[in-house]
């Protein structure tokens, strides 16, 4: 009798498995792109190997990091962050170090992908590297596009890391001739990292213009975890949008009332409260609803 076809994720899974088989029985193979390329397609498949699978990773790490590329170097860590892998205190270092011989070479994405790594993984990078890491960004802003800046500025909030004067007008730079590459998630990390900082000099009043802009145009496009902590950002930025503005995000919160946790709720209108806006009626009526559900 044939057994029932499994589920697309259980072969995936299987498959995985079985492949990662046939990498382990080559171990002795391994070189540095293999190690960069095994851990980029674990983490982009969002797999989690088992831990002595990653120990040995580790160990491969460990004796060939002073060989990786720049791209490989970053793939790397960054792959750790997405799998949620903390490497070893000396593994930190030794990555550390390749970091530093290689910052001179990042392109804008492995930059941000490094410093993405270190917020998630919440490792600060020694002050040396902190500071090459951010002139390196400066010298690449111009080629940066949204997402870039968007995972730098959030990474160095989680880690609170301030930007020197020299990122933030490279950043304020992009966010006026390149607005179009941010979409919203980016907008909103980039103001989240802002007011995280409290740098309440920036952006400024032209950037700001532009924020609104393309916020009002986008709205829609906001999750709804990112919806509270819009406005949050905004009113700890001491800015003041214009009330179309608010009023837009007001619709979104109020288009996904039942998915915003309580905090969330809260958050909205203390932020509409800071901005001296009430909302609409309806508005008030359904959160009180939800909020009794």
């Amino acid at each position: 009798t044939p057994h029932p076809p499994s589920s697309s994720a259980e072969v995936d899974e299987e498959m995985i498995s079985l492949l990662l088989g046939g990498v382990v029985a080559h171990r002795k193979q391994w070189t540095t792109q293999c190690i960069s390329n095994i851990l980029w397609s674990l983490a982009t498949l969002t797999y989690h190997p088992d831990l002595t699978f990653m120990q040995m990773v580790e160990e491969e790490l460990q004796t060939k990091i002073k060989f990786f590329k720049p791209q490989e170097v970053a793939n790397t860590l960054w792959a750790l962050g997405r799998l949620m892998h903390y490497p070893g205190r000396d593994l930190v270092l030794n990555m550390e170090s390749r970091i530093q011989a290689c910052v001179g070479f990042f392109k804008p994405q492995e930059l941000s992908n490094v410093w993405w790594a270190y917020g998630t993984l919440a490792i600060s990078p020694g002050q040396e590297l902190q500071g090459m890491l951010q002139k390196q960004m400066v010298s690449c802003a111009p080629r940066a596009a949204g997402q870039a800046i968007s995972n730098t500025l959030w990474a160095l909030a989680k880690l609170g890391i301030a930007p020197n004067a020299n990122l933030l007008n490279a950043v304020e730079h992009v966010l006026m001739t390149k607005m179009a590459t941010f979409n919203m998630q980016n907008l909103h990390n980039t103001l989240w990292a802002f007011a995280v900082l409290r740098l309440v000099s920036r952006p400024s009043p032209e950037v700001m213009a532009l924020v609104y802009k393309h916020t009002f145009r986008h709205a829609r496009e906001l999750r709804p975890p990112d919806i509270a902590n819009h406005l949050w950002a905004t009113a700890v930025l001491a800015a003041e949008p214009p009330v179309q503005v608010v009023k837009v995000i007001e619709y979104q919160a109020l288009e996904n009332i039942d998915v915003l946790e309580s905090r969330e709720r809260a958050n909205v209108f203390w932020g509409m409260g800071v901005l001296n806006h009430r909302p609409h009626p309806v508005f008030i009526k359904e959160f009180e609803n939800a909020l009794a559900r």
